[in-house]
């Protein structure tokens, strides 16, 4: 163990190398529930894993101050053979109510020529 790791869960940094963090995404009614889809190909020895952080509107924190919660993905992700995309799709319950959103997908490898890929990232914020 270093002392130079840094959870995913912080509010920024992250020991990995490798994730996509979304815009801030600003809705206009308070939602408590987050549903996304994408496609992705995860070949075997590779993993993607999803965070999100959210406030409502009105409080006066920053985002960038914001930790991360993960979101649970344990069997969802099925790995590709082939490299042959896979349509995924997850419903997020249980959120304090919220009106801004940020999403981060880390990819995670041992073997720098097989890695997961996404296409296709779809968000909703759902009442």
């Amino acid at each position: 163990t270093s002392n130079d790791y840094i959870t995913e869960e912080a509010a920024t940094g992250g020991t990995t190398y490798s994730k996509y963090i979304t815009r801030k995404l600003t809705f206009n009614n308070p939602s408590t529930s987050l549903k996304f889809f994408l496609n992705c190909s995860v070949p075997l020895n590779t993993s993607l894993d999803f965070y999100y952080r959210s406030k409502v509107a009105g409080d006066n924190t920053k985002l960038n101050d914001v930790e991360y919660r993960k979101i649970d993905m344990t069997n969802v992700i099925p790995n590709s053979l082939n490299g042959e995309f896979v349509s995924v799709e997850q419903l997020v319950t249980g959120i304090p109510e919220f009106n801004v959103l940020q999403l981060k997908i880390v990819f995670n490898s041992d073997n720098e020529s097989a890695v997961p890929i996404i296409k296709n990232l779809r968000l909703l914020a759902l009442a």
